[in-house]
């Protein structure tokens, strides 16, 4: 059910993936931010705005074009509601394929990623969105709210704020959700993240919902959710340097990966999530080697690393 952030304003229906609300009562029009999975969650949002708040669902908000984010907005679509996003994630709402592609080393993916859980829906979009490093005033449909970059989990993810509640997307992962996925969170640059962790953490609205896991108060809890995740993403690069240290000689990214899954009891697992823990096992190496802590070159027809 849709749970009130901010009376009759700000509302978010709290799931796997949460999906806000945010609504203008005088003109009775509401924006959604990200649309869930897939079209179970968005059709239940919808209808709930409509025959529980008396609102039309104009429009919806895309943090990032992941499938868990942007899985409903097909549906909602069908329905008349414009899909608004970033720049950057427009081209992944559009053509959706580019995630398992891009799980895939850039070629046509197996049938084991050719599911809706990577692989979302298309969807026209419909606006897109001013962003910048700054908050950005917008406004749709009667509804004013702020934007503002948060990249790393992917390289066009944003944030909304609205009546005292910022929506982050993927820039936050909780310690409930970080025990869910073993420690390894999917990030594509962490550079990037570190950067937005610090966007967050200046964040001063009263809430602040994260793609996963319970919404958090600004002040105390949202500063030790922002600790705990940066000591995780920390001492995965510790692990990654030290593995490699220790080996003696030269490692691939896949060698290194096996060690960290099988010292995390991940011995066997679904292929797709294989995928996914190696994408975020190559960022961390991506971030090393270019803070000069690794080197990596061909050898015997492997692409390695070492230590420098």
């Amino acid at each position: 059910m849709l749970n009130e952030l901010v009376p009759e304003r700000v509302y978010v229906y709290q799931a796997p993936t949460n999906t806000g609300l945010i609504i203008n009562k005088n003109e009775q029009t509401g924006i959604m931010v990200d649309s869930g999975l897939d079209d179970s969650q968005a059709r239940k949002v919808y209808r709930q705005a409509s025959k529980e708040l008396n609102v039309e669902v104009k429009g919806v908000l895309t943090t990032h074009a992941h499938a868990d984010h942007c899985g409903g907005h097909h549906w909602l679509q069908k329905q008349g509601v414009q899909v608004l996003a970033p720049p950057f994630e427009k081209a992944w709402v559009r053509h959706p394929v580019l995630m398992p592609y891009g799980l895939f080393g850039g070629v046509h993916p197996p049938e084991y990623l050719r599911n809706k859980f990577v692989w979302a829906q298309s969807a026209q979009v419909d606006h897109v969105l001013e962003v910048t490093a700054e908050w950005q005033w917008e406004e749709y449909y009667g509804i004013d709210f702020q934007v503002i970059s948060l990249p790393g989990h992917t390289e066009g993810q944003i944030g909304i704020s609205h009546g005292g509640v910022a929506f982050i997307g993927d820039a936050l992962f909780t310690p409930q959700v970080l025990e869910k996925h073993k420690h390894l969170p999917f990030n594509v640059n962490l550079e990037q993240v570190f950067n937005s962790l610090e966007s967050v953490e200046n964040i001063h609205d009263k809430h602040i919902v994260p793609g996963h896991g319970p919404v958090l108060a600004t002040g105390e809890e949202l500063s030790q959710a922002i600790s705990q995740y940066r000591k995780v993403l920390s001492q995965n690069l510790e692990q990654v340097m030290d593995l490699i240290k220790k080996h003696g000689e030269s490692m691939t990214g896949e060698e290194i990966l096996a060690k960290i899954l099988v010292e995390r009891g991940c011995q066997q697992l679904d292929k797709s999530l294989y995928l996914l823990f190696r994408t975020a096992v190559t960022a961390m190496l991506a971030y090393l080697e270019d803070k000069e802590k690794i080197e990596s070159y061909v050898c015997e027809g492997n692409l390695v690393y070492d230590s420098l």
